[in-house]
């Protein structure tokens, strides 16, 4: 299971045993692996280089996708004695898995089921609310860290949102940011969240997301037309290849109208590109709340659970 951008393996935890997805895999008997993206919280050592260094976090999802993902679903498989496993990203943890098989496509065959929600790929139009402006000024920016928990900024706001007088204020706060239903979550997950997230990420991650947004592609890292020919051979990064994407059983996307970061145009047009797939429509839920919906246990993480196991009882027949 792979997390979205500025998240960790905590995400798919917050929600609680009674709903939580690792929770009601584990109950239906399954062995569950969480991932850690490259640069959180629970994801900073490396054998050569320094967090503290810039080259640390010369990466977006590519690496992720190219070479973090592979290698942890080789070491899944080499833990378990298996060939093959079943995958859910959300998010970031998404476009990953895409990568993976588009760039790798030798892993199609490591793949049982795969359940994709909020899917970030194409995101031609998307709303990240923060302007053109600033979009630009993020764009301009140099590979660095962001938005890391090490100095206590979670805990911080946390603490200050405990506070009874401020609980509905910051959850409003928090609602308008990420968009958020006011009756699809509550208030003590708020309060979690703020404890574990954001927990890391690298600028080029933001950077590549956004240069897909203005591209409208599905494409690899823009470094400018100089470096673009001496790494692709051409001006323009090329379109990762979807047609590679053929795991053994259909990809399963989840999206919703409601969510304005991976819209529903978004999701049809990733569908059309892949060879197959099944669409299951969730009402009502922005982006976030595909992790932490008051009501995720029923509308989303069951019926993957459903999926998963009956992959499962009929290979076994």
């Amino acid at each position: 299971m792979m997390h979205g951008m500025s998240g960790s393996s905590d995400s798919y935890l917050l929600i609680g045993p009674s709903d939580g997805l690792p929770y009601l895999l584990a109950d239906a008997g399954f062995d569950v692996w969480l991932g850690n993206s490259r640069g959180n919280t629970y994801s900073r050592l490396h054998k050569y280089m320094d967090p503290k260094h810039k080259s640390f976090w010369n990466f977006s999802w590519h690496e992720m996708g190219t070479r973090d993902l592979p290698a942890s679903i080789d070491y899944v498989l080499d833990r378990t004695s298996q060939r093959s496993l079943h995958y859910v990203g959300y998010s970031q943890g998404a476009t990953q898995f895409l990568v993976m098989l588009s760039m790798r496509p030798e892993y199609n065959e490591k793949i049982k089921t795969s359940h994709l929600t909020a899917p970030a790929a194409f995101l031609r139009n998307m709303n990240t609310g923060l302007g053109s402006i600033v979009e630009k000024v993020i764009l301009a920016f140099d590979d660095r860290e962001w938005f890391s928990n090490r100095h206590g900024i979670p805990s911080w706001a946390s603490i200050f949102c405990s506070v009874r007088p401020m609980k509905s204020i910051c959850a409003a706060l928090f609602m308008m940011v990420y968009g958020i239903n006011g009756d699809q979550i509550s208030k003590a997950i708020i309060m979690l969240i703020l404890k574990t997230l954001p927990a890391g990420i690298s600028s080029r991650q933001l950077k590549h997301y956004l240069q897909l947004k203005r591209s409208s592609r599905f494409c690899m890292y823009d470094h400018g037309k100089k470096t673009n020919r001496l790494i692709y051979g051409s001006s323009w990064p090329p379109d990762y290849p979807l047609k590679y994407v053929k795991p053994k059983s259909p990809i399963n996307l989840y999206y919703s109208s409601s969510d304005f970061v991976v819209s529903k145009e978004n999701v049809l047009l990733l569908a059309e590109k892949l060879s197959l797939c099944e669409l299951h429509h969730i009402p009502y839920y922005s982006h976030i709340e595909f992790q932490f919906a008051r009501a995720v246990g029923t509308t989303l993480n069951r019926p993957i659970v459903k999926l998963i196991s009956k992959y499962e009882t009929d290979r076994n027949k």
